[in-house]
């Protein structure tokens, strides 16, 4: 039988091309693996370190008029109202200051424009709490008629009131020698109002004159911005 014979010199090095060709990829993979452990040491140790937001919470919401009038001649609404609130801004933080431009604050009821107001701007030191006290007093003419219908059912029916009370202002968060820039941010703060203890009124015909916050009752207000979502 005829032996074929092969030259050493003409033969493929199979193994030794499987090799040089693993060594890219596992190189690669190794190199991507630790970028991606570096990233998430770093994001870790910024979440542990960095600031936190401030925290808002309505202490204080005393309603001393909410009343619905109907004028029988044109068969118009308004709505009278003054409201005197109180919101505690507080800063977790033990080496950042915040710095608040002026906070407008606007307050609606079942989606109807109740009233808004200005706090003016102020600086808040670490670890610091702050009162916000202000008072809102309004007239709106001619409400809508379904807007009305709305509001005389819970004021005058089920003697609540479902308050929504939006805080925007633009901070300026300064963190150790670092300084951000000004950015907007949005507050929500809602909840249900009952009629005070002290008043009794609420017959289905006529409103309390005087609403307030259970006192045991102080709910958090919520942040609607994308700005803190990269605090911890």
């Amino acid at each position: 039988m005829l032996q074929e014979k092969i030259n050493p010199s003409n033969a493929k090095p199979f193994a030794a091309t499987r090799r040089c060709c693993s060594c890219p990829a596992w190189l690669l993979w190794t190199t991507g693996l630790v970028l991606i452990a570096l990233i998430l040491i770093i994001a870790g140790v910024y979440l542990n370190n960095g600031p936190q937001p401030p925290s808002f919470r309505l202490t204080i919401l005393k309603i001393t008029q909410f009343n619905i009038t109907t004028t029988f001649q044109d068969c118009s609404t308004d709505l009278s109202s003054k409201l005197h609130i109180t919101i505690n801004v507080h800063n977790p933080n033990k080496d950042t200051v915040f710095f608040y431009d002026k906070i407008n604050f606007t307050v609606y009821s079942d989606g109807v424009f109740v009233g808004n107001r200005s706090f003016p701007s102020f600086y808040q030191e670490n670890r610091t709490s702050i009162d916000l006290q202000t008072s809102i007093s309004n007239t709106i003419k001619d409400l809508d008629p379904d807007a009305v219908d709305s509001l005389k059912t819970n004021v005058y029916k089920k003697c609540y009131l479902p308050l929504k009370i939006w805080l925007r202002t633009d901070v300026n968060v300064t963190m150790g020698t670092g300084k951000t820039s000004m950015y907007r941010i949005k507050i929500l703060c809602y909840d249900r109002i009952r009629a005070a203890d002290l008043d009794h009124a609420c017959d289905g015909c006529t409103s309390p004159s005087a609403w307030e916050l259970p006192k045991l009752s102080a709910p958090n207000c919520k942040i609607m911005s994308m700005l803190f979502f990269i605090f911890k």
